[in-house]
């Protein structure tokens, strides 16, 4: 409880496990970026790292646009600044990491998508159980980090949820 009021359980879907911060330099930051929109739309953009690494800033962005658009990810009046302000986001996104300041002594569904890291398959639990008293985790088979949230996938995601929220029965 929190100042005398019940809290339901904690949900986390998908979620990176608590660490110490965290710095990727701006190719490797690029990289993952890349990563993350070829999982969203199931393909390759054919960007390689070797490639990248040799243009400078303005060129790997020009380069990742003409892709993005050729994809279809972004439409073909899409500015260079806007997808440079759209990596800067990420960017800060993914050099940010949070470590809770105390335990928490509610319980913790953890929600993993099936198609993760190797160092999060060998240990889906990782650390929370530092940081949480209680941790339950599941894995829904199938899913990756944005199809998790999708049909056909959303439904086991919700009945997970529904087994530690009763109001949502």
């Amino acid at each position: 409880s929190a100042a005398g009021e019940s809290v339901a359980t904690v949900v986390l879907v998908d979620s990176e496990m608590p660490s110490t911060s965290r710095w990727s330099d701006r190719l490797e930051v690029l990289n993952r970026f890349i990563g993350v929109i070829e999982m969203d739309i199931g393909r390759s953009l054919q960007l390689r790292s070797e490639e990248l690494r040799v243009l400078d800033e303005r060129a790997q962005l020009e380069r990742l646009l003409r892709q993005l658009i050729a994809a279809k990810v972004m439409p073909p009046r899409t500015r260079l600044d806007t997808l440079s302000n759209i990596v800067r986001v990420f960017e800060a996104h993914y050099n940010t990491s949070y470590v809770p300041p105390n335990r928490w002594d509610g319980q913790v569904l953890l929600i993993n998508a099936e198609d993760t890291s190797i160092e999060e398959k060998s240990c889906p639990v990782g650390t929370w159980p530092d940081y949480a008293t209680n941790v339950v985790t599941v894995t829904l088979g199938g899913t990756d980090h944005f199809s998790i949230l999708r049909a056909p996938h959303i439904g086991a995601l919700v009945a997970e949820i529904k087994k530690v929220w009763p109001a949502l029965r």
